[in-house]
């Protein structure tokens, strides 16, 4: 009778200790001390990536076919930009100008190669650590409108929870895409319209178009939730009996003015049909 009780109070205790531990579990993350978690969850997702990177940085280095597996397209292009060929050449030949990619991350594996060699060791450790960075820091804007839209907790998991997602860790280190850059940049114009739906301040509308018209040249296919998101934020404003029209009025400056100057470099090197188009199939074509 006494080993009855005793295996009873056993397993009534351990039964306590297991709801105890489930519900200290569900409390955390602790909310206090939340920049300090920001900076440590942004230093595990980098440090994550760049230990991974470690493994895989050689198969850039691959040079089968010319260095093909250095950034593929990109890599091509960027050559071509670093040597002073313009945005050019993107396949085995040289084809001259080309539309087939935007330029702003060829321009930035460009400036690379320029200081650290073309499709050398050390250029692939600066490119693939570039983007693990970036891979990293979209632990922030996701904390944040994670923050805005569901709290302080739902927005430490969502962090902690990019910086050791294996997707994201595995493929900002294994080749060398825009896909990181323009992940960021999404991130932060999600976040932006979520403060852009209570405020019709030209400045704060000016911006949102600036990084559209940023993040459209850096991957088109991001513009295909452009006015998703717009007419989300306009709906907000309309609502609240913002003035819509004139932020949209500004929304279209800044993304216009932010995009012409590239897109015109673009657009005077080709010939009868000029497009840029990113990897996913969006395009944007223009014809004289």
């Amino acid at each position: 009778m006494l080993r009855v009780v005793e295996v009873r109070s056993s397993q009534h205790s351990m039964k306590k200790l297991g709801i105890s531990g489930c519900k200290r579990f569900l409390r955390w993350p602790a909310v206090s001390n939340i920049r300090l978690q920001l900076v440590l969850m942004v230093l595990l997702a980098l440090a994550l990536r760049l230990i991974v990177m470690a493994f895989l940085y050689p198969e850039q280095l691959d040079p089968t076919l010319d260095h093909w597996k250095f950034g593929y397209e990109t890599g091509r292009v960027a050559r071509s930009i670093a040597q002073g060929q313009g945005v050019a050449n993107p396949l085995y030949t040289n084809t001259g100008p080309t539309a087939f990619m935007t330029p702003i991350y060829a321009s930035i594996v460009a400036s690379v190669f320029r200081v650290f060699g073309i499709y050398t060791k050390t250029s692939a450790l600066v490119i693939l650590s570039l983007n693990a960075l970036t891979s990293a820091l979209n632990c922030v804007p996701i904390f944040f409108f994670a923050r805005k839209s569901f709290g302080d907790r739902v927005a430490l998991w969502s962090g902690w929870a990019w910086a050791a997602f294996p997707y994201a860790i595995y493929f900002s280190v294994e080749r060398i895409w825009s896909t990181w850059l323009s992940t960021l940049l999404l991130s932060l114009l999600f976040l932006v319209v979520l403060h852009l739906q209570d405020s019709d301040r030209v400045w704060k509308w000016l911006g949102y178009g600036l990084l559209w018209g940023l993040a459209g040249l850096t991957e088109p296919i991001v513009l295909s939730v452009l006015p998703f998101l717009s007419l989300s934020a306009c709906h907000h404003l309309r609502r609240r009996r913002k003035t819509v029209v004139c932020a949209g009025d500004d929304f279209g400056v800044g993304i216009y003015h932010s995009s012409r100057p590239m897109v015109h470099s673009e657009l005077s090197a080709l010939s009868s049909v000029h497009s840029f188009s990113g990897y996913d199939g969006a395009r944007m074509d223009h014809r004289k």
